[in-house]
């Protein structure tokens, strides 16, 4: 039997999809084997996570408002620069979005916003920035006692305070 490690009820942070909360556990047949599942509703989809995802750094607790608060002080660092060239740099992104953990996707929310000050961003990349700010906003109104608005608004002061670029 799986080790549970996370209730219904509960939020998770997913790497790549985001925050979510998990709705229930399910058992699901893959290639012959019963697993159980982690029912995770997000803002966009419906995820199934192993509930053996202790292996995955792709999945993490949302943090306390202590820890989120610290991983924000990298904005008062200067911001490593992203490649120039569009295919080096999603290269570069996609590596470091593969890691869950809050400081590291606060570095990536620092690197392209500064990167975006003197670089056009594409697309992908500007939802992908407006995405790490929703995810920031949301997880810290999980771990503190902030609406919506005011942990948007307190993201927008941190941000402001991102040292430019080095020519």
């Amino acid at each position: 039997m799986t080790q549970q490690m996370y209730e219904q009820g509960d939020w998770i942070v997913h790497a790549v999809h985001g925050i979510g909360q998990i709705t229930g556990i399910e058992e699901k047949e893959i290639s012959g084997e019963p697993t159980q599942y982690y029912r995770v509703k997000t803002e966009q989809s419906i995820l199934w996570i192993p509930m053996d995802c202790s292996e995955t750094p792709a999945v993490r607790a949302p943090v306390s408002e202590a820890r989120l608060l610290e991983a924000l002080d990298c904005f008062e660092e200067p911001a490593e620069p992203l490649p120039t060239r569009y295919d080096q740099r999603r290269q570069q992104l996609h590596k470091m979005r593969a890691r869950a953990g809050v400081g590291n996707q606060v570095r990536i929310l620092r690197d392209l916003y500064a990167h975006k000050q003197h670089h056009s961003l594409r697309l992908s990349e500007r939802r992908y920035l407006d995405q790490l700010q929703a995810r920031l906003v949301l997880e810290w109104t999980l771990a503190g006692d902030l609406s919506a608005t005011e942990a948007e608004h307190r993201l927008q002061q941190r941000l402001a305070t991102i040292p430019d670029l080095p020519s």
